[in-house]
């Protein structure tokens, strides 16, 4: 199952034990574009190009939009 979420701080209390602290062996990233809240977006783009950088991007599309990204640690980091 997922080692992490974002929703952790909402539904943690349900899993009845601590959330796992190593590092996941993929991530899976849905960036959303929406212009409405222009602060917002520019802290999340911040977090996506700092995932990115971060990671391999194993595979990559769009869907209207929204893009996703699965990713995986750069082999260097391991």
């Amino acid at each position: 199952g997922p080692v992490k979420s974002y929703m952790d701080s909402y539904f943690s209390w349900l899993y009845g034990k601590e959330i796992m602290s190593r590092r996941p062996e993929k991530i899976v990233l849905l960036s959303i574009i929406d212009s409405r809240d222009k602060e917002t977006t520019a802290k999340w783009e911040e977090e996506k190009l700092r995932l990115l950088s971060e990671n391999d991007i194993i595979v990559q599309s769009r869907f209207g939009d929204i893009r996703i990204f699965i990713l995986a640690p750069k082999s260097s980091s391991i």
